[in-house]
């Protein structure tokens, strides 16, 4: 499963695994990217609620942005490697 995924989703994994430099990595690194994709998940959520109770295209561009960001974070914290999760914190 995790290989199919990684097929599917493999541009976006392939510009941050992309590189030969060090790279700093620790696991609380891809933790925080995982907790931090679900709660832009929550917040898109939370978004899409109140955005169907207005009758104005403007307000889903935040869930747009906040379901994109957090399946950005979700997919390289899951299926991501190590210098992915570090690309993405900026740590080399």
């Amino acid at each position: 499963m995790k290989h199919s995924l990684r097929k599917i989703f493999a541009p976006l994994l392939n510009f941050f695994e992309s590189g030969t430099g060090e790279f700093n990595y620790r696991k609380s690194h891809r933790t925080a990217l995982i907790a931090v994709g679900a709660l832009f998940w929550v917040i898109s959520t939370v978004s899409g609620i109140a955005a169907s109770e207005m009758a104005e295209v403007g307000a889903w561009i935040p869930v747009l942005v906040f379901f994109l960001g957090g399946m950005v974070c979700l997919v390289l914290g899951l299926l991501g490697n190590d210098r992915a999760v570090a690309t993405i914190w900026g740590s080399k």
